[in-house]
């Protein structure tokens, strides 16, 4: 599987948490669709993590999510450090 898409689902940060933790050992999902699902800066901050560490994934969408400027910022720096 190269493609997720889990948009609209409310998965909120305890979700994205756990597909973060996963992700984390990923190589094979190149394509992370979770847009509309209640993730604030909290999730976004997940999402840095397993970036800094991921380098199979080169998509990924969040739109209309809450992840505030606080979120953005770390997702923006974490992108440019991507492996």
């Amino acid at each position: 599987m190269t493609t997720l898409n889990i948009y609209f689902n409310d998965i909120q940060d305890e979700g994205v948490a756990a597909i973060c933790e996963a992700l984390e050992r990923n190589t094979a999902l190149a394509n992370l669709d979770i847009r509309d699902n209640s993730i604030t800066p909290a999730g976004a901050r997940s999402l840095t993590s397993m970036l800094e560490v991921n380098s199979a994934l080169t998509k990924f969408n969040i739109a209309g999510n809450s992840i505030e400027a606080e979120g953005a910022r770390a997702l923006a720096e974490a992108i440019k450090q991507c492996p």
